[in-house]
């Protein structure tokens, strides 16, 4: 009587289990339909980038795959995002954020997200500190050539920096926002 409970708690699991690979099985194919649906996108076409963002929710509604299959899938999905991107005609900041979201997103998806995506923030401020440091000094530096009669195209070369320190500073401080909202 026991050996009986066992094999049928044993059969009953090995069903379940057989049940979840299939179902593993039909999200790796429809997860690798939607890699080649990204693959044939056209990047400059107007409705593309509203394709292109609801193929990316189907992609996050499908369910697990097979491990032996999740490396070469994942590959070939960021292969194929990546792709679209550089060859979308969006301007390059809305590139950095598409890009910045799906990394944020791939981060939620993780154990430790919280954590990840508070160490992405602490490198952001971390670069942000370091870029303000520099524009102080370049600014100090410019108090310098204020004195010197022979300096000026020095001193609009080191204003030039300046400017795209700054520009670099809010595209930082951009990503931190995105990072914060999200």
């Amino acid at each position: 009587r026991c050996k009986k409970a066992c094999d049928n708690v044993c059969d009953r699991k090995r069903g379940e289990e057989k049940e979840k690979e299939s179902e593993y099985e039909e999200n790796l194919l429809s997860k690798q339909a939607i890699c080649k649906q990204l693959a044939t996108l056209d990047a400059n076409s107007k409705e593309s980038y509203s394709i292109f963002k609801q193929l990316l929710s189907e992609w996050k509604s499908i369910g697990f795959v097979p491990k032996k299959d999740l490396s070469a899938l994942q590959t070939s999905y960021s292969q194929a995002v990546k792709t679209f991107l550089d060859s979308s005609t969006q301007n390059e900041d809305e590139k950095r954020k598409i890009k910045l979201s799906l990394e944020i997103e791939d981060l939620k998806s993780k154990p430790d997200a919280r954590l990840l995506i508070q160490k992405k923030e602490g490198q952001i401020k971390g670069r942000i500190k370091g870029l303000e440091t520099e524009a102080e000094t370049l600014k100090n530096n410019l108090l310098f050539f204020a004195r010197s009669k022979n300096a000026s195209a020095l001193a609009k070369d080191v204003e030039d920096k300046v400017l795209v320190i700054e520009k670099q500073i809010k595209q930082l401080l951009d990503e931190l926002n995105l990072i914060k909202a999200s």
